[in-house]
């Protein structure tokens, strides 16, 4: 569409709240409250909605540090999906620490709003362990990657990307 002027990101939603007529990639969890608070009314668009769903948060090793680490990451993995879905059931205390921690601009208000956004994007409604991937994902990620020709010319296989051996049950 030729009326689309992209613009680089800055950071802010400064550019959201100069006037009507602009759209701008966001943390869902947390650049639209801060429109809101301004007096912006938002709608947002997230990118599954239209067909592209990549993995938003990974945790990420190379193969040699995997295969002479293998305990250390399978207690990282443990220790992320342990922390997040206690988070994720119960943010508050964690929310206190973490203002504690970084008082320049956190507030209570954004962290309990971010925590309410993030459920359901974390919690998703597959059949899946908490954490877990698929190849089924992967390879759809990869098809619409090639098709824009981000990876061309780079076979791949969707089994290569993760594994989920380290993820389990609850």
């Amino acid at each position: 569409d030729d009326s689309v002027k992209l613009v680089p990101y800055n950071g802010t939603v400064s550019q959201l709240i100069a006037g009507p007529g602009f759209a701008q990639q966001a943390y869902v969890f947390s650049e639209p409250l801060l429109a809101e608070q301004e007096g912006v009314r938002v709608r947002n668009l997230m990118l599954s909605d239209v067909g592209y769903n990549p993995y938003a948060s990974l945790l990420v090793t190379t193969g040699k540090y995997l295969s002479n680490n293998e305990a250390m990451v399978a207690k990282m993995v443990k220790a992320s999906i342990r922390g997040w879905q206690r988070y994720l059931q119960d943010p508050k205390s964690t929310n206190v620490y973490i203002i504690k921690q970084n008082s320049e601009g956190m507030t209570a208000e954004a962290l309990d709003y971010g925590a309410e956004k993030m459920r359901p994007l974390c919690l998703t409604t597959e059949n899946q362990p908490f954490g877990s991937m698929t190849s089924e994902r992967w390879a759809e990620l990869y098809q619409q990657l090639t098709e824009l020709k981000l990876l061309e010319g780079r076979p791949f296989d969707p089994k290569s990307a993760f594994t989920s051996r380290f993820v389990t049950t609850p």
